[in-house]
């Protein structure tokens, strides 16, 4: 009897030992809560959100060329002769009039003598005399070699080479070249400064490359554009009119296709086909396929999968192409408002730190318990009691 009554003492010890670790890990699983929330997977991130950009753009057409003197003269003699002096320098303006070089005359003082004191004797022979002058005047022109050539510089020719299918665009929608404005930039510059208009159109396509020669007239005051130059020319391809436009990194390719992707009902994103135009200012001139009303993801695009729900994030499309979060667009804005106030009170005075309210939780009753416990986990951290 008394072997049993000290096995039944060492068993109702175990069990007072084990009944406050059970109390602990029953009070630990009642306070955790939101079990469903923290089984979940990783939160999904937004897609940015924004209506297109519409303004008023004019498209351009880019091609290249050189510049060209409008006239080209090239010096020769109209005598033979030793060049006594150069008058001006290589590259030097030079103006109608000025004197260019000073050939000896000698050689041509002696032979006109030489023509008066035969004079009476030529006159027997003047008809044949006639004839032979005009055949070595005719010789002596072919044969001349070139002493210099003089260009002029204002204003200044700009000629390029248009393709068939452009010149073929322009008749379509009724646009004249003739008189057309036209932008050039020279080589490693960025803006289009140099303006002009066309003066020319070749009345033929070469059969060799299927393109037509075209021709800008190009004010040159200062003279820094000289002949031979090559230049990037822009020619107007449109009237000004109102496009819609998006940055270039909001379309999509799929194949031959162009998409972009749009919020539709119920934020499900959508694949629009869009027939696209120039670059503007780095945003994307879309000529059809939305419209200024709709919702274009312009961000986190890898993120948005057609025909399924998205989470998403409103911004704004930027003049400079650039996709600023709505979030990130009203941060300077608070940044401002709480300088302002800052400024107003030198000294401000620091708010309360919040304190933690103590959880308390009641561990669920068991029939199989001995006794019922009640934990409470105070707000020290790390610290629990434990009452019977």
């Amino acid at each position: 009897m008394a072997e049993r009554s000290n096995r039944k003492d060492k068993i109702m010890q175990k069990r007072f030992l084990l009944a406050p670790v059970l109390c602990l890990s029953l009070a630990l699983a009642a306070c955790s809560g939101g079990g469903d929330q923290g089984q979940g997977g990783p939160p999904s991130l937004p897609v940015t959100v924004s209506q297109p950009l519409v303004r008023d753009v004019t498209e351009w057409d880019d091609f290249v060329g050189r510049f060209e003197a409008i006239d080209s003269v090239e010096v020769r003699p109209r005598a033979s002769g030793y060049l006594q002096r150069v008058h001006f320098a290589d590259g030097q303006y030079v103006r109608a009039g000025q004197l260019l070089f000073s050939i000896d005359a000698r050689p041509n003082q002696a032979a006109l003598d030489q023509a008066r004191a035969q004079l009476a004797r030529a006159n027997a022979t003047l008809a044949n005399a006639k004839t032979e002058f005009a055949r070595s005047a005719t010789l002596a022109a072919s044969q001349a070699a070139m002493l210099t050539t003089i260009v002029s510089t204002s204003p200044i020719h700009f000629s390029f080479q248009g393709s068939e299918a452009s010149l073929l665009g322009y008749e379509r929608r009724g646009d004249k070249l003739d008189g057309a404005p036209v932008r050039i930039r020279l080589q490693g510059q960025q803006d289009y400064a140099i303006s002009g208009r066309i003066d020319f159109v070749d009345n033929a396509l070469s059969n060799g490359s299927g393109t037509i020669t075209v021709r800008a007239v190009v004010p040159n005051p200062d003279g820094k554009l000289r002949p031979g130059m090559f230049g990037q020319l822009q020619l107007a391809a449109s009237a000004p009119h109102a496009a819609v436009m998006v940055p270039d990194t909001a379309i999509v390719t799929d194949a031959a296709r162009r998409l972009v992707y749009v919020i539709g009902d119920k934020n499900v994103v959508q694949a629009r086909p869009v027939e696209l135009g120039p670059v503007i200012d780095g945003l994307r001139v879309i000529r059809s396929g939305i419209t200024a009303k709709d919702r274009v993801v312009v961000g986190g695009i890898q993120r948005a999968m057609p025909g399924k729900p998205a989470k998403i994030e409103a911004g704004r499309i930027g003049a400079d192409g650039k996709v600023v979060p709505a979030k990130a667009a009203a941060k300077p804005a608070a940044a401002g408002a709480a300088a302002g106030k800052g400024a107003a009170s030198p000294h401000p005075i620091p708010a309360p730190r919040p304190t933690r309210s103590p959880k308390r939780c009641r561990r669920p009753s068991s029939r199989r318990s001995t006794a019922s416990r009640i934990c409470s986990i105070s707000s020290r951290p790390r610290r629990r009691v434990w009452r019977r």
